[in-house]
């Protein structure tokens, strides 16, 4: 997920959900190993929550900015994702049709209606 900025916050976040991430009893920061395609995995950090009476947990990258937002999509059409902490991989997941993410998400940050 994806989401950001508001009129408050100028702020971007790659939010990851799934049932295999750890599910704290409260938010932490933590270090997570993130590959994206078949680039070379980076150690980055994150806050790990858990959601929905603790059937989910969340993963969540801080972005620069709307810039940064549209940017973590590249010029793919397809990009996958692995998520791993502590060795363990967590969330394994992909996106398609980039460019329509693309164009989304600069009509909306430009203040235009979208459908």
């Amino acid at each position: 997920q994806l989401s950001g900025p508001t009129a408050k916050h100028n702020g971007a976040l790659l939010t990851f959900l799934g049932m295999n991430i750890p599910q704290p009893s409260s938010p932490r920061k933590i270090r997570t190993t993130l590959t994206q395609n078949n680039e070379q995995p980076q150690d980055v950090g994150a806050i790990n929550y858990t959601m929905s009476d603790g059937k989910w947990g969340a993963i969540v990258y801080a972005l620069g900015g709307s810039d940064a937002l549209i940017k973590e999509l590249g010029e793919e059409e397809e990009a996958r994702f692995k998520v791993s902490v502590e060795g363990k991989e967590v969330i394994s997941t992909f996106y398609k049709e980039g460019s329509k993410a693309r164009d989304f998400l600069c009509q909306c940050m430009a203040g235009q209606p979208t459908k």
